[in-house]
């Protein structure tokens, strides 16, 4: 019986087991729901717009979720950004300063001069260390008797 009955509408009486309504109630309720703007509205449609609702809802929940993400990351590039540029900065600014030092070395001490005095270096190194050698085996001793 429940299925039959017209919603918002109380039964006047039943026969048959069927709901019976009154003309004059029938009408009132018809001319509600036209003029509630509610003549096309249906259950189907009511569930369709809870559920649109909820999908908005939800999409408006992403679009802030997104929203504040990509402010995050839009932060962290500036900041990224910054970093890099100081880095840079101060790379440039170490290069500059060891270039410069190399160039006082070289204009403080003559190369083609230093690389003659370690040559002359290495043959006395090799030189003392020959004369160490014969002294061990106790030639030296016997090249300085000769040549006396």
């Amino acid at each position: 019986m429940e299925e039959y009955r017209i919603k918002g509408l109380k039964p006047a009486g039943f026969e048959r087991g069927e709901a019976v309504y009154w003309n004059s109630d029938i009408l009132m309720n018809c001319l509600l729901h036209i003029t509630q703007e509610n003549y096309f509205y249906s259950e189907k449609v009511k569930i369709m717009t809870k559920d649109l609702d909820k999908a908005t809802a939800v999409l408006d929940e992403a679009t802030k979720n997104f929203s504040e993400r990509l402010t995050e990351f839009a932060h962290m590039q500036t900041t990224l950004e910054n970093k890099t540029k100081q880095s840079s900065g101060k790379l440039r600014d170490t290069t500059n300063r060891l270039n410069e030092s190399f160039v006082r070395l070289q204009k403080q001490a003559d190369f083609n001069t230093l690389e003659r005095y370690v040559v002359l270096l290495e043959r006395a190194e090799k030189s003392l260390s020959t004369l160490a050698d014969l002294q061990q085996s106790g030639k030296l001793d016997k090249i300085f008797s000769a040549l006396k």
